[in-house]
């Protein structure tokens, strides 16, 4: 914390979640988490995801993220990515079943 003494007014001290599921095999994600440095920091990042397996609890996701302190490195640095990739999901009690 001593290298990153302003982290707070770019992450902030709250965060608010909500997820959504508009139908069976989908659901919205959103996470706010605001900041405020002589403007209003922070981020919100928002997910939908897709069920890919009826059996597994395995999705495939689009994220975008937008703000700061996506990573400690460069946290006090605005980013807009857009991240795609696979979530599991209960992995390890699915994988208890199997034994």
């Amino acid at each position: 914390m001593k290298d990153n003494k302003d982290i707070t007014s770019y992450r902030g001290y709250a965060s608010l979640g909500i997820i959504y599921r508009p139908l069976k095999k989908t659901f919205v994600e959103v996470d706010l988490q605001p900041a405020y440095k002589d403007k209003l920091t922070g981020f919100a990042k928002i997910r939908l995801g897709v069920r890919i397996s009826s059996q597994y609890n395995q999705y495939l996701y689009v994220q975008y993220f937008g703000g700061y302190s996506e990573d400690l490195i460069n946290y006090n640095q605005s980013t807009n990515n857009l991240h795609v990739g696979i979530i599991f999901k209960d992995l390890w009690s699915n994988f208890k079943k199997v034994i």
